[in-house]
């Protein structure tokens, strides 16, 4: 009987394919064979229910920062952007604030606040 205590992953780790067509999933069993002498049963995190069986040599650990979907890179590059977006016009609305509370002459200022704004018109 094989011991599966000595192999690469256990049951439960989260892995993905390494080339070819993607799948990323859990190992849920281990197989082997004449020509795979380590093999696991992985199944897929976006398919449940879903197995597919690979070799130790087509597979690898998840790693959430290499293995990121493009779409999801793309979704945090843009909430980054708008994040700063927002940092930028609150910037603006305190400029605004100040100037209203001290009840200052807006002309005076509206370089100052067109700066704050991003807008050189």
């Amino acid at each position: 009987m094989t011991d599966y205590s000595t192999w690469t992953y256990k049951l439960g780790d989260l892995l993905t394919k390494t080339k070819g067509s993607s799948w990323t999933g859990h190992v849920v069993g281990f197989y082997g064979t004449g020509l795979t002498d380590e093999g696991y049963a992985i199944e897929s995190i976006n398919e449940p229910g879903s197995v597919q069986i690979y070799p130790v040599s087509a597979l690898r650990r998840f790693d959430p920062e290499r293995d990121v979907h493009p779409m999801v890179k793309d979704a945090r590059d843009r909430i980054e952007a708008l994040n700063a977006e927002v940092a930028r016009l609150r910037e603006a609305l305190k400029l605004a604030i100040v100037l209203i509370a001290a009840e200052l002459p807006y002309a005076p200022m509206l370089p100052h606040l067109r700066a704050a704004l991003g807008d050189e018109a």
